[in-house]
């Protein structure tokens, strides 16, 4: 099994001349990416009948089989295998059986992350998955939207669509609404810590990647978690740039309510007794 660099050229021409089908690899917790993983695929022209993705009845195993077996069957071709990943999906003995079943038949795959996954789970890392390889998160900013288009790039070529260039764009725009639509408060979330700036009551650290919001991001827009040295003295210490911190955000500031000036960014409120630096 191997991976692409990231939305980058296929690895062989493996494909070449023979039926190629789409797999949709997720645990149905996070069915609400899959949704959007999927309308984006279809609203670009790719027809039901060449993706299984078992959180929709119009690609879901049909009526009647076993969807073992089904499956089994479906690996058997060429299959290119899109993993939604999060720590539910490691989670789940079926999606742990349909990541061994591709190792085991060797597809080709790309990775597509749950906006905080954490990539030093020991599970992902301990997987079939290679860790190295380039993924995008689902979070809807530019860096997920110029993947997205990269990777239907791939697709167009070996599903020979025909998308015109203002259909992709529309597509793309829509898709990446939807993602920052979907909300990530209360939930568990990792992220990188990319600077670190120190005040005498607190210390605010940007994040390496931005949440997702309903509204569109800003140029140049970032995300700051803010400590107390007070109520957070057990880790304060341990606040480094590069350090990862998994944190449970309960609201993200209005883009133009900050308390400490500027205009480009947010702050994000979290849980202060649910912090994990490391």
């Amino acid at each position: 099994m191997s991976s692409f660099p990231f939305f980058g050229k296929r690895t062989s021409n493996e494909f070449e001349n023979d039926e190629v089908n789409i797999f949709l690899s997720h645990n149905s917790k996070n069915k609400e990416y899959g949704d959007v993983l999927r309308e984006l695929l279809i609203g670009v022209g790719l027809t039901n009948n060449k993706l299984i993705y078992t959180s929709n009845e119009n690609n879901d195993v049909p009526f009647g089989k076993n969807i073992y077996d089904y499956l089994q069957e479906y690996l058997n071709g060429k299959t290119i295998v899109l993993f939604l990943l999060s720590s539910d999906y490691f989670s789940s003995v079926v999606c742990l059986n349909e990541l061994g079943a591709t190792w085991v038949k060797k597809h080709d795959y790309y990775n597509f992350y749950v906006p905080g996954f954490n990539l030093k789970d020991d599970k992902f890392l301990n997987s079939c998955i290679d860790s190295n390889s380039k993924g995008v998160f689902l979070n809807g900013d530019s860096q997920c939207r110029s993947a997205l288009k990269r990777f239907l790039g791939f697709i167009f070529h070996h599903f020979e669509l025909n998308c015109d260039n203002y259909r992709l764009e529309k597509e793309l725009d829509e898709a990446c609404g939807k993602f920052r639509k979907i909300s990530v408060l209360k939930k568990e979330f990792t992220a990188k810590i990319a600077e670190v700036d120190e005040r005498k009551a607190y210390i605010f650290c940007k994040l390496d990647t931005l949440l997702p919001i309903e509204e569109g991001f800003h140029e140049g827009e970032s995300h700051w978690i803010q400590l107390s040295r007070e109520y957070n003295k057990d880790i304060i210490e341990m606040v480094k740039k590069g350090k990862s911190i998994t944190f449970i955000p309960n609201k993200i500031t209005s883009f133009h309510d900050e308390a400490y000036g500027g205009k480009n960014f947010r702050n994000i409120y979290i849980d202060g007794k649910r912090i994990r630096i490391f």
